[in-house]
C-alpha cells in the first residue's frame, strides 16, 4: 500500500469515519496489496452476512407488529362504529 493511501486510511480512523474508510475501499481497491485487498473483501463478505442476518431475525417480529397493529386498528373501527350507534340511540 502507498504512503498516501495509508495517510488516507489513518486519517478516517483517527476520525472515526466508517463510511470514509468503506468508499475508500471500494474506491481504491486497486491500490491495496493483494493479501490486503483479501481481507478487505472477507470483512465486507461478512459485513454482508451478518446484515443479512439481522433483517431475517427481525422479519418475524415486524411481520408480528403489523398483525397486531391491524388488529388494533380493527378493534378501534368498532369501538367507533359502537360509540356512533350508541349515540345516534339517546
Amino acid at each position: 500500500m502507498n504512503s498516501a493511501l495509508s495517510e488516507e486510511m489513518d486519517r478516517l480512523i483517527e476520525a472515526g469515519d466508517e463510511a470514509g474508510m468503506k468508499r475508500l475501499f471500494v474506491e481504491r481497491f486497486s491500490e491495496f496489496d493483494q493479501d490486503e485487498q483479501e481481507e478487505i473483501f472477507v470483512m465486507v463478505f461478512f459485513e454482508a452476512l451478518e446484515e443479512q442476518a439481522a433483517d431475517i431475525a427481525l422479519r418475524p417480529m415486524q411481520e408480528e407488529a403489523l398483525e397486531m397493529a391491524m388488529k388494533l386498528r380493527a378493534i378501534r373501527g368498532v369501538a367507533l362504529t359502537q360509540e356512533k350507534e350508541g349515540g345516534e340511540q339517546t
